[in-house]
């Protein structure tokens, strides 16, 4: 068979591929009728979804292989061969790990989060890997390059054929079957059912970081004036927890200590603005919704809290255990602090030792004619769950060193000794708050105001799985702690509260020359205030939220310039019957998001 001759037929059948899985998506509405017509399963749908995006793609790919390799050919014809079948092992491969980060925090390879978290190391540092691990990718990883020829092999051994067009014809058959199969098997069905490996061929952005948006450009301009003043200028102190829950209350001693007895605003239910670290702190610093962060971070718009803060005076000051900056870029949140380290020279509890000396030496050796906004965060409570052997008090516990990307599935047989992790982790990070308070306490009762909260929580399979990266807004990976302490102020008492709600509530006691109010997404808490909207981390892409309205909880969506009611729930995220959102509050919302999306 002449090279033309096989490059005829390898282009013929790819496309014939390319216009079935074309089809495909084009009248898959059509043949999900027809399936549920003659009594196929309701799943239909995702199967045919995933498999004509899976198909679309490896086909287009290949495509474009066997092109090169037929030119290839033309100089050296094994080299063609060769290159043929380490392209194929690489989209394998990358197939591989594309659905398997997927399935673990709903990033593809592709996104821009990812690979900026590959670049400057944020991502190693978030993942951890031990060396078995390295150990075992380089395997796999070998065991894919070889594979093509094993193909190779079998084919010309059992089938007696070296046809160059069928074994070019059957690696992208084998390899959609492996990924769609393995994305199926690695995928809990209410995932699977949200969810496609390539969604460019499936469903459109919901938003892009380009969008127009007024509001933007009216919070940038204000952003940069000068000229704020405050009547009151007392210092302020923001502790963020990493991946802190705010229903183990039996754990945290010293922060139900700090509530009761300095709790200006107490919550039952406080939420995070997101499920994840950087799109949560956005909305803590700015005082908006954090479903704006890619738009704010892609221009790189500073805070009007911080600015006007920085206006009247105010040594903003960071202190950090983790390594937040880099991730995802949010350069553009700790930028505007005069002063801000991160401790990240250990791995483990220790950084966050280091962290709260640092801090307490900067406290006490502040300038006291100048006001001073801190920003702590503490990061033992971040897996692998960090802290010191005298805090090993619940046993037993997996080792510090486990990989926590093994897959929810597998860890599940060691949730008792995870979990317990966790609760030591807690008790610890419980005791350095402790510290501090011992370091600030002269200052509670007149000069400081203090906020302690969580930046996400931490699911351990209350709703099937681990962790916090998927947008599952359930309270186990929302629902944080706060205290809140304004001193001198009456104490007040809320249902339920949000990170948006801090900076708007400090600033009504403060009293700035400039009503801030426009410029936020909430407004200072109060006995009817008590509204929270929480947005997924993948927001710009699925258009997830959750609406805490008391007594419920609405996950919703939002999708072609609509609102859709997906779910309801009570505080406890227990299921309920409503099924409608009330007229009010969907157009409060839709103000709200039409402010940032036109």
């Amino acid at each position: 068979m002449t090279k033309k001759t096989t490059f005829f037929n390898s282009a013929l059948f790819l496309t014939i591929l390319l216009f079935v899985f074309f089809l495909l998506i084009q009248y898959g509405t059509k043949i999900e009728l027809v399936a549920s017509a003659i009594g196929i399963s309701s799943s239909f749908d995702v199967w045919w979804h995933l498999f004509s995006a899976a198909g679309l793609c490896i086909s287009l790919c290949f495509g474009v292989l066997i092109l090169i390799s037929y030119g290839i050919s033309f100089i050296h014809a094994k080299s063609a061969q060769i290159f043929l079948f380490s392209a194929s092992s690489l989209i394998s491969l990358l197939i591989l790990l594309d659905i398997k980060l997927f399935t673990l925090t709903g990033n593809h390879i592709f996104d821009e989060f990812v690979i900026n978290g590959i670049r400057n190391g944020a991502l190693t540092s978030e993942v951890n890997l031990g060396t078995a691990t390295y150990i075992f990718g380089i395997g796999i990883a070998l065991l894919f390059f070889l594979a093509p020829y094993l193909i190779q092999y079998i084919l010309t051994k059992f089938l007696k054929t070296s046809s160059h067009i069928f074994i070019q014809s059957i690696l992208p058959i084998l390899i959609l079957i492996f990924s769609v199969v393995f994305f199926a098997t690695a995928t809990k069905k209410p995932i699977l059912q949200q969810a496609y490996i390539w969604p460019q061929f499936a469903k459109p952005h919901t938003f892009s970081i380009e969008s127009k948006s007024q509001m933007l450009e009216l919070y940038t301009m204000y952003a940069q004036k000068e000229d704020y003043k405050l009547e009151d200028k007392k210092n302020i102190l923001f502790i963020v927890l990493e991946s802190f829950r705010g229903d183990l209350h039996h754990l945290t001693p010293h922060i139900n200590y700090l509530s009761e007895t300095y709790g200006t605003h107490r919550s039952s239910y406080h939420y995070s603005g997101t499920n994840t670290t950087e799109t949560s702190v956005f909305s803590l610093l700015y005082g908006i919704h954090g479903l704006n962060y890619a738009l704010f971070a892609n221009h790189k718009t500073p805070s009007l809290p911080l600015q006007i803060l920085s206006s009247a005076g105010y040594d903003l000051q960071g202190f950090s255990a983790s390594r937040l900056r880099g991730w995802n870029n949010s350069d553009f949140l700790l930028d505007q602090f005069n002063s801000y380290i991160e401790y990240t020279e250990w791995s483990d509890w220790r950084s966050d030792s280091v962290t709260v000396e640092e801090f307490l030496s900067a406290y006490s050796q502040r300038c006291k004619d100048t006001p001073h906004f801190y920003f702590v965060f503490l990061h033992s409570t971040h897996h692998n769950y960090y802290f010191p052997p005298t805090f090993e008090i619940h046993t037993p516990v997996i080792s510090q060193n486990y990989n926590h990307f093994l897959g929810d599935d597998t860890l599940f047989h060691h949730r008792e000794s995870i979990f317990n992790r966790y609760k030591n982790s807690m008790m610890y990070v419980d005791y350095l708050l402790e510290k501090i308070t011992a370091g600030i306490s002269d200052d509670l009762d007149n000069d400081l105001i203090l906020v302690i909260t969580g930046d996400h929580a931490e699911e351990f399979w209350e709703n099937g799985l681990l962790g916090h990266g998927a947008s599952n807004l359930y309270n186990s990976r929302t629902l944080v702690p706060l205290v809140f302490h304004v001193p001198g102020k009456e104490k007040q008492t809320h249902i339920a509260s949000g990170h948006s709600h801090i900076f708007p509530t400090i600033f009504s006691y403060l009293t700035p020359n400039f009503d801030i109010q426009p410029f936020v997404d909430a407004p200072a808490l109060g006995a009817h205030n008590n509204t929270v909207l929480i947005s997924a981390n993948d927001f710009m892409r699925t258009g997830r939220l959750c609406l805490v309205s008391p007594p419920l909880k609405q996950w919703l969506t939002f999708k072609d310039s609509e609102l859709h009611l997906t779910r309801t729930f009570t505080l406890e995220d227990a299921d309920t019957t409503h099924t409608t959102l009330p007229t009010l509050v969907e157009r409060e919302i839709m103000t709200q998001i039409g402010k940032y999306f036109d």
